[in-house]
């Protein structure tokens, strides 16, 4: 009887550190999300072989994505523009991307399933990259 009573006891104990929601205030929705453009330079890429292409980001963690081609059809990659590890950060109404030399460019949302380079689709050299 005693050790069923001082299970109940510590038992509070083993569910107290554990929350379901620990962390997610910070929890980054882009992790593990892909999206895709089909956009000048994709098609561009394209004519090299005759295939159809879209660019992708590939968000890998909290601060770090891919960057490639893919096929359309197939789902391949491509041989060439292939980045591992660029940087971003995700804001809630934008995401602000790194190049190699540390310079910064925005991108907003424009809705839940879409981010662009511009504030408005509508905007001249609008590039919009879509949730898959």
């Amino acid at each position: 009887m005693r050790k069923i009573l001082m299970f109940i006891m510590v038992l509070p104990l083993l569910f107290a550190g554990c929350s379901e929601d620990d962390g997610d205030e910070t929890r980054n929705p882009m992790v593990g999300t892909k999206w895709v453009s089909e956009n000048a330079a994709s098609s561009l890429y394209g004519m090299i072989d005759g295939k159809r292409y879209w660019h992708v980001r590939e968000f890998k963690s909290e601060n770090t994505y891919d960057s490639y081609y893919e096929e359309v059809s197939t789902g391949i990659k491509g041989r060439s523009g292939y980045f591992t590890g660029d940087k971003y950060e995700y804001h809630d109404t934008y995401i602000t991307f790194f190049d190699e030399d540390g310079k910064s460019y925005n991108w907003y949302f424009i809705s839940a399933t879409e981010f662009c380079n511009k504030k408005s689709r509508t905007e001249a050299d609008a590039v919009i990259y879509t949730k898959r």
